[in-house]
């Protein structure tokens, strides 16, 4: 019998305190095994680069130039974080023995990292490393390296994750001599949910990533993975969404096949704060630009990242917004289609949707369009539709603009705003009639009906409305 389909995802933990000792040792400890990391990490990926594709070698804990034994290049990776690990603590104890140490090299010769952090490091260089070796031929990308400040990496067995006291009790084999237990606590809303899934499966805990957050508080983290069971998902329905030009996403779920009427179409997002907010971060950014000009030449070399920092700023600002942005819809998405018993959810390729011109939306508002990270929006939409279990298949959309969802009438040129049907003479918003066509080109009967239905009530509501309001001023005049 096959597997049940798993899904690995993250958790961000804040680690609070240690269980033993205090911060001031706690963090000697982590900051002695980040320091080096980086150029271990270097050095691993070069040694794999030298080796080539055919020979795998890699150095013996005795001299590197002495020996070398074949082996695969995952133990090669390992072998030489460690051998390049301890030349790092050698360099450090003879710099210290010298009287000359560089900050932090006494401590550094001292601690000792674990076959668990050698192991973790090890498999990170060389995730990368292979990745660069798929991606050579094409020179889409460079060989691999590591700056400063890179994570603390633990391998998986080297973890462990329980409740103890009321605290939850993170437990690694980080350095030579003991454990290291530290409390952690989840920071967000999705984070106390991933924290009660490990708490429930601790052995489903994987690779820990620990890393020093300089920004705003600072502070470490620890970044779990963990491994679940794929959600199962009984429904069958069927939603489309189009990322429109006058409403920013529109939703469009099918007829169902039963008794059930939830065919069902709405505007998921209208885009105006995505129009707002562009335009705040352009004419700060412009305004930005224009005090650059008015200060002059002012620090160069090493003082330019702080002579651009106000820019910086600004950009990762923006980052941040568009990624709370993405997963605000994205997390409306899975909302609607839970609610309607949605198993697939339908969507374009998400290319640039003023790519032929779009010049009935003006100039500023198809440049915002333009500027939004679409390709981030999909990818998020369907990360949070898998770990819900529902699928997602990436459709055709030709002529979608320009078909009518319900006699078939094809029109010379597509049509935005208002999509009016010259055939069968409906008239309804151009996004939902795309979205339509999405439902019936993958077999699915779109909710035109349902659709017209819901306007009628609405219009009925909105007359009575009116109605009611006349007759209560009528009688208020009268008496």
């Amino acid at each position: 019998m096959a597997d049940a389909p798993t899904i690995t995802a993250t958790a961000r933990l804040k680690i609070v305190k240690p269980v033993d000792g205090d911060w001031d040792a706690l963090g000697r400890v982590l900051r002695a095994l980040r320091a080096p990391a980086h150029r271990v990490l270097n050095a691993v990926v070069r040694e794999l680069e030298l080796n080539g594709p055919g020979e795998w070698w890699a150095p013996t804990p005795g001299d590197v130039k002495a020996k070398r034994d074949r082996c695969h290049p995952r133990t090669a990776s390992y072998r030489a974080a460690g051998f390049f690990w301890k030349r790092e603590r050698d360099e450090a104890a003879a710099r210290v023995a010298k009287g000359k140490p560089y900050t932090g090299d006494a401590v550094i010769a001292e601690v000792e990292p674990t076959s668990s952090v050698q192991l973790g490091l090890a498999g990170a260089a060389y995730a990368r490393h292979a990745k660069f070796a798929k991606e050579r031929w094409k020179g889409t990308t460079s060989l691999p390296s590591f700056k400063g400040g890179s994570p603390i990496y633990v391998a998986g067995q080297g973890a462990s994750i329980r409740a103890e006291d009321g605290n939850v009790i993170l437990d690694m084999n980080i350095v030579s001599g003991g454990r290291t237990r530290l409390i952690v606590q989840a920071c967000d809303g999705s984070g106390f949910a991933r924290l009660r899934a490990m708490l429930d499966a601790p052995d489903m805990i994987g690779d820990v990533r620990i890393i020093e957050d300089d920004r705003g508080k600072g502070g470490w983290y620890a970044f779990v993975a963990f491994t679940f069971p794929k959600p199962e998902v009984a429904t069958g329905g069927v939603m489309a969404l189009h990322r429109g030009l006058k409403c920013f996403l529109t939703a469009a779920v099918a007829r169902s096949t039963g008794t059930a009427r939830d065919a069902y179409t709405a505007v998921l997002e209208t885009g105006d704060d995505v129009l707002r907010h562009k335009a705040a971060y352009s004419a700060r950014r412009r305004s930005l630009g224009q005090q650059k000009r008015q200060v002059g030449a002012g620090a160069c070399g090493h003082g330019t990242a702080r002579r651009e920092e106000h820019v910086t700023k600004i950009e990762d600002a923006e980052a941040r917004w568009v990624k709370s942005k993405c997963q605000e819809v994205a997390a409306h998405a899975v909302k609607l289609a839970r609610v309607k018993g949605v198993g697939t959810i339908l969507l374009e390729d998400w290319g640039n949707p003023a790519k032929d011109g779009a010049p009935e939306l003006g100039a500023h508002v198809e440049y915002m369009v333009r500027s939004f990270p679409l390709a981030q929006l999909r990818e998020t939409i369907e990360w949070a539709a898998k770990l819900a279990g529902i699928g997602v298949e990436i459709v055709r959309t030709d002529n979608n603009s320009r078909d009518c969802p319900h006699c078939g009438h094809r029109h010379e040129k597509a049509q935005y705003g208002t999509f009016h049907c010259a055939k069968s003479d409906m008239e309804r918003n151009s996004d939902a009639v795309f979205a339509w066509n999405m439902l019936a080109r993958y077999g699915k009967v779109p909710g035109i009906a349902e659709s017209n239905e819901a306007m009628k009530k609405a219009a009925e509501a909105i007359r009575g409305g009116k109605t009611t309001t006349r007759k209560a001023k009528a009688a208020k005049v009268s008496t």
